[in-house]
């Protein structure tokens, strides 16, 4: 057999195609390492860009808590003479101003001051409702203990006495008005007399539980008793806690709504039973850093208290909307003398009352204080009657009766 021989151009055409498809390989595998690495890159663009948004989004997050955080906190001042705090969520009204217009945060420092405080703080919500602070340096100004340290409020009788023609001194020298060591307060036509209601200073022990107490409607229900020693000690150690409470500015309105309000020129304010008042006096505000109530009596009287201490005597007599007095609202007359009249809230000049209005007028005002076994205490006068706000009048049901709120701060 006669061997084939291999040429010398066969060898060359062998190597030629055996060189190109070794640069095809090796091109095929540039380009796809190529591909490789732009989808690496890509990725790690890709997951660059979602830890930036990550850690924007955290940032966001930590910047809007801290500002939620500014925003949910409370603001408390010490004076010389109080301690004011005011809650988070709710303005300060300056009252110094016709205007009445909102104190800036960074102003708080300069406005919270004892003059002004003296004058009575209002202070709003963000749906308008009203409250003016009541400073209580010492919350055993509160409440007397009775058996077993059972607390109680510590209530007062706050007697007026007026002289209709001359002076205090006069009447005292004709004995007209008996001036003696309980004889606390006496202003140029009108004298107050302040005593311990219902338990002995002595002892400082109660003589009858007033609050928190219930009557014989529900002297069976032993959960609203356990509720209402719940509220009365809750509202005990806020006070301790703020050094204060608010009281309404106002006197509660909307009754016959679902939704009260605390506000200027309403006139719904009666005509609801007294648990109807109470149930609906702790959804006022919708601010969740406070906590509303009917007012308890021990409350009502550290307001009058307050008020006798700052307030120009006569000027809490003369702003009752009594049906002797005469008023005036930009020299309109809003009643006449002798007329009996209920007036929208806040039409009573209060200048000179700390800025809280009608605690003496208008209506009657129901409280938590239990007035005997079938009775709550309302105080305060009507628009009919010559009442004070230091009157207390028992009632099962009156159509003459509206209430006054309270507002105290969460711990």
């Amino acid at each position: 057999m006669k061997r084939k021989e291999i040429s010398l151009k066969n060898v060359i055409v062998l190597l030629i195609i055996c060189v190109f498809s070794l640069f095809l390989v090796l091109a095929l595998i540039l380009i796809n390492n190529s591909s490789n690495v732009k989808k690496d890159n890509s990725n790690k663009n890709s997951n660059l860009e979602e830890d930036t948004n990550i850690e924007s989004e955290l940032n966001d997050s930590i910047n809007n808590n801290a500002e939620d955080s500014i925003l949910n906190e409370n603001y408390t001042i010490n004076t010389d003479k109080y301690s004011i705090t005011i809650p988070a969520g709710f303005n300060v009204v300056n009252t110094n101003n016709a205007n009445e217009e909102i104190v800036k945060k960074e102003d708080y420092s300069k406005y919270l001051i004892d003059e002004n405080i003296n004058k009575g703080i209002v202070i709003k919500d963000n749906i308008g409702n009203e409250f003016v602070w009541i400073p209580v340096n010492n919350v055993e100004d509160l409440y007397v203990l009775a058996e077993n340290n059972y607390k109680t409020g510590r209530l007062y009788d706050i007697t007026i006495y007026i002289v209709e023609n001359g002076t205090i001194d006069e009447a005292i020298k004709q004995n007209l008005v008996e001036y003696n060591e309980k004889v606390d307060k006496k202003f140029n036509n009108t004298l107050f007399t302040i005593f311990p209601y219902n338990f002995d200073s002595l002892t400082n022990k109660a003589t009858s539980v007033n609050e928190p107490s219930i009557i014989y409607y529900y002297e069976d229900d032993e959960d609203f008793r356990k509720q209402l020693e719940k509220e009365f000690n809750d509202m005990l150690q806020s006070v301790k806690k703020y050094k204060g409470f608010y009281i309404g500015r106002y006197e509660t309105g909307d009754l016959s709504k679902n939704k009260l309000v605390v506000k200027k020129n309403n006139t719904d304010l009666g005509n609801q039973n007294w648990y109807t008042m109470y149930e609906k006096c702790k959804n006022i505000t919708d601010n969740k850093n406070v906590t509303t109530s009917m007012i308890w009596g021990c409350q009502w009287d550290a307001a009058v208290l307050f008020l006798l201490n700052n307030s120009n005597g006569d000027s809490l007599v003369s702003n009752c909307n009594i049906i002797n007095n005469i008023l005036y609202d930009d020299n309109n007359i809003l009643k006449n003398k002798g007329q009996a009249k209920l007036l929208p809230t806040g039409n009573t000049n209060s200048t000179e009352n700390n800025n809280i209005y009608d605690m003496s007028g208008n209506v009657y005002e129901w409280t938590l204080e239990t007035g005997s076994l079938n009775t709550r205490v309302a105080r305060g006068g009507y628009y009919n009657a010559n009442d004070f706000l230091t009157s207390r009048n028992n009632f099962t049901l009156y159509p003459e009766i509206g209430c006054r709120s309270a507002l105290m701060i969460k711990l």
